[in-house]
């Protein structure tokens, strides 16, 4: 919701407009269930785990010795990447099997062939996505509504 206040603020409406409309479109996106679309990224990533589980290797490497600390926590679904890699690693001494994330110049050749497709001048990069993404997961960590969906 951050684009409707500024765009409210940059045309010099009250505040009470402001909120107005904010509270009218929330009520719209919670009424007919519009969903953000990392919100169905993260049921298709949260399935992929529940079947690595099942199958018997659904865990992350944990920084430093937090896998000592929480023995559980590799397993648990807070810990997964939210762009995980379609290969899983093999652990060649234990014969451990998991998942890292997806590495950064895949995502990076995929914007710069989609903005070539689209035939854009102006250069993009994947940073004009971060902040973004940012504010949306934060934003929608704060809502109840949306952090139940989650």
């Amino acid at each position: 919701m951050g684009r409707p206040h500024e765009a409210f603020r940059s045309r010099h409406y009250s505040r009470r407009t402001e909120q107005a409309y904010c509270c009218w479109a929330k009520r719209f996106i919670y009424f007919h269930s519009i969903r953000h679309p990392v919100q169905d990224h993260l049921k298709k990533v949260k399935a992929i785990h529940e079947r690595d589980l099942a199958q018997g290797w659904g865990c992350v490497q944990m920084p430093m010795a937090l896998d000592r600390k929480y023995p559980n926590a590799p397993a648990e679904w807070r810990w997964q990447w939210v762009f995980p890699q379609e290969n899983r690693w093999i652990n060649p001494q234990i014969k451990q099997q998991g998942r890292h994330h997806t590495d950064e110049s895949l995502i990076q050749k995929a914007v710069r062939d989609a903005v070539s497709r689209a035939g854009l001048t102006k250069r993009v990069t994947c940073l004009r996505f971060v902040i973004p993404l940012r504010l949306t997961c934060s934003k929608a960590a704060t809502t109840s509504a949306l952090c139940k969906s989650f």
